[in-house]
C-alpha cells in the first residue's frame, strides 16, 4: 500500500503544475500553497495582470462550493492484475471520506487532491472490465456514482493444463482449462476451432465442449482483449483402434522383424499382441494411423491373431502373421494366410498373401474373380487388389506349377441398412436452434440424431427415410451428422456447416510473424464466403485454400 506521505507527494506536484499552467507569464514556482480541501488548484484565482480576473463565487463560511458529487473519468484506465497503481479519479464534489471500489474491491487508499481530483491506489483484482464506484458516506444519499466498466485489469494470458487431456475425434468432452488472465471476455479454441457453450470460471479457469476434431494432438489456445496463448499439443484426440492393414504378415519363428500396422487408433501407448505374445511398440504415428512393432517369436508354421488394445478400445486382426517354417521347400508353392479377411462389394481393398515359391508369378482369384496383382514377393508378402463380389468366397493363389486355396474365406460386407444421405438446410448458425430435415434409409422410431458433437433436438423420425429436428450449438465450421440406434451408427461426414451469417476472424495462427513475410498463416472464425479475400495490415495476402467457412 502507498502512503499518504507519497500519495500528498504527488498531489502537490499536480497542483504545482495546474498552478504553473494558469500563470503563463510566470517563469518559476518558488512555493506551492496549501490549498483549502473544499478548492480545486484549477480554480485558483488568474494573475493580477490578467484584466479579466475574477473572483471565484465564496460562500458564508468562505469556502468555494463544491457543486454536486459527479464521477468523470479514470486516468490511467488499466493496470495489472496485483494492483498497486496510482490512478487519477476526476469528477466534481469529492471530498475527504471519499470511498471508491473497483468491481467489489476496495481501493487500498484514497487521498482527495481537491473538489474535481483523488489520487487512488488500485487494489489487486482478477484479469478483466469493472466498474469504478465512489460515494461519500457523510453526504445525504450516500448514493454511489458509477463509472461502468470504465477499468480494465490485465494479467498475461497463460494457458496451463487442460482436464482431461483427451477426448474423442467426435468431440463433445466437458473440459476445464486452467491458466491465468481469463476474463468473461477470453475465447477458447481446441485445434483452432471455437469450443462449445463455453463459461467463464474466473481469472484461472474456462469451461467447455470440445468441438470434433482431427485424431492426434491439438494446440489449445485462448484468445482475449490481453492478448493470445496457446498451449502446444494440449489436448489429444483419440479413436478405437481399427487394424486395416499389416506389412509384411510373416516373420521367423525367432522374431525380430519389424511389423507396420496401418488404420486408426494406432497410439504409441497400445498394448500389441501376437497370438497373446507382447510386441514391443517402436514407432507410430501421431495421428495413429500406423504403427511399428517388433514381432515376437513363435512357432513355426502357426498363424497368429494381432491385437491391439488401448484405452480407447480393442481391434483383432484375425490371421495376420505367419511364422514361417525355415524347414519348408522355398520353391513349392505354400500360402499360409491373407489379411484383411473382408471388404466391400464393389471391391477395391489392398490384400496382403503370405504365400511362398511364387518365383515363376501368379494368379490370384476370389471365388472365380480374377484379383489385380499388385507386388510379388517370392518368399514374403504380397499384394492384390480384391475384385467387386458378395458374400463369401475362397481365395485361390495359382502359379504356372500348382494351385492352392487357402482355408478361410474372404467376407464381402453388403452397404449397411442404415444411412444417411442428407440435411437440408444444409447450415445454420453456430449457436444453433435451426430446424433441419434429415433423409436417409432404416431408420427407427428409437432413432438418435447428432450434429457435431452434441444431440438434436424436437427430434421426430417421420418414417424410415426422414428425421426432423432442431440443431444444437455447434462450433464453427463442417459438421457430421450421426443417426445412431440399435443397429448401428451411420454418418454423413461434414453434412452441416456451422456458419454464421456475419463474417467473424477469431483468431490467427501464428499471431506473430516475421516482418520480412512469408509466413503460412491459418485464419478461424465463421461465415467466410468461398471468395474470401485476406489483407494483413492493408497489404492483399494470397489465399492458398478455404478450408470450411471457419478455416482459411
Amino acid at each position: 500500500m502507498r502512503s499518504h506521505a507519497r500519495l500528498f507527494q504527488l498531489a502537490s506536484l499536480a497542483a504545482a503544475a495546474i498552478w504553473a499552467t494558469a500563470c503563463g507569464d510566470l517563469t518559476e514556482v518558488a512555493h506551492v500553497p496549501d490549498l483549502p480541501r473544499t478548492a480545486p488548484a484549477g480554480d485558483v484565482p488568474n494573475h493580477p495582470d490578467d484584466a479579466d480576473a475574477t473572483a471565484p463565487d465564496i460562500g458564508d463560511d468562505g469556502a468555494v462550493p463544491l457543486g454536486a458529487f459527479t464521477l468523470g473519468a479514470i486516468e490511467p484506465s488499466e493496470v495489472d492484475v496485483t494492483g498497486g497503481d496510482d490512478v487519477m479519479l476526476s469528477g466534481t464534489g469529492l471530498r475527504d471520506g471519499l470511498e471508491v471500489v473497483f468491481g467489489d474491491s476496495p481501493a487500498l487508499d484514497v487521498f482527495v487532491v481537491n473538489h474535481t481530483t483523488a489520487i487512488v491506489v488500485a487494489p489487486p483484482h482478477p484479469a478483466g472490465v469493472v466498474d469504478v464506484s465512489a460515494w461519500h458516506p457523510e453526504i445525504d444519499d450516500a448514493e454511489p456514482r458509477v463509472l461502468p466498466r470504465a477499468f480494465r485489469y490485465r494479467a498475461d494470458l497463460v494457458v496451463s493444463a487442460v482436464d482431461p487431456p483427451e477426448g474423442a475425434v467426435s468431440g463433445g468432452e466437458a473440459l476445464t482449462v486452467t491458466g491465468t488472465g481469463f476474463t468473461a471476455d477470453t475465447r477458447l479454441f481446441i485445434g483452432g476451432r471455437l469450443a462449445i457453450r463455453q463459461t467463464w470460471l474466473g481469472d484461472g479457469a474456462l469451461a467447455g465442449i470440445a468441438p470434433a476434431g482431427a485424431a492426434g494432438p491439438a494446440d489449445v489456445q485462448v484468445a482475449g482483449t490481453n492478448g493470445v496463448a496457446s498451449l502446444a499439443d494440449g489436448y489429444r484426440y483419440r479413436e478405437a483402434p481399427a487394424i486395416a492393414t499389416v506389412s509384411p504378415i510373416a516373420g521367423s519363428p525367432g522374431g525380430g522383424e519389424t511389423a507396420r500396422l496401418q488404420g486408426r487408433g494406432l497410439d504409441a501407448d497400445a498394448v500389441v499382441r501376437f497370438a497373446g505374445r507382447d510386441a514391443r511398440v517402436t514407432a507410430a504415428a501421431p495421428d495413429g494411423h500406423w504403427l511399428d512393432v517388433i514381432a515376437p517369436p513363435g512357432p513355426a508354421g502357426e498363424t497368429a491373431d494381432i491385437t491391439v488394445t488401448s484405452s480407447w478400445g480393442a481391434d483383432v486382426a484375425d490371421g495376420a502373421w505367419t511364422w514361417r517354417d525355415p524347414q519348408a521347400d522355398p520353391f513349392a508353392l505354400r500360402c499360409a494366410s491373407f489379411y484383411p479377411r473382408a471388404g466391400a462389394e464393389a471391391g477395391g481393398e489392398a490384400v496382403a498373401l503370405a504365400c511362398r515359391g511364387l518365383q515363376y508369378g501368379a494368379e490370384v482369384t476370389f471365388g472365380q474373380a480374377g484379383a489385380e496383382v499388385l507386388e510379388l514377393d517370392a518368399d514374403g508378402t504380397s499384394w492384390v487388389l480384391a475384385p467387386p463380389g458378395q458374400g463369401q468366397v475362397l481365395v485361390t493363389v495359382t502359379t504356372p506349377f500348382a494351385a492352392t486355396t487357402l482355408a478361410a474365406p474372404y467376407t464381402y460386407l453388403a452397404p449397411p441398412t442404415l444411412q444417411v444421405t442428407g440435411v437440408a438446410p444444409a447450415s445454420g448458425e453456430p449457436a444453433g436452434g435451426d430446424a433441419i430435415t434429415v433423409t436417409g434409409a432404416g431408420f427407427s422410431q428409437q432413432a438418435a440424431l447428432y450434429v457435431g458433437p452434441l444431440p438434436a433436438s424436437d427430434v421426430v423420425v417421420v418414417d424410415q427415410r426422414t428425421i426432423t429436428a432442431t440443431t444444437p450449438p455447434g462450433a464453427p465450421g463442417a459438421a457430421d451428422v450421426v443417426v445412431r440406434q440399435s443397429a448401428g451408427a451411420a454418418t454423413l461426414v461434414d453434412g452441416f456447416d456451422f456458419s454464421a451469417a456475419r463474417t467473424s476472424l477469431d483468431l490467427v495462427a501464428p499471431h506473430e510473424v516475421a516482418q520480412a513475410g512469408g509466413t503460412y498463416l491459418r485464419l478461424y472464425g465463421s461465415g467466410f464466403p468461398e471468395d474470401a479475400e485476406v489483407r494483413v495490415g492493408g497489404e492483399p495476402c494470397p489465399l492458398i485454400r478455404r478450408v470450411s467457412s471457419a478455416e482459411l
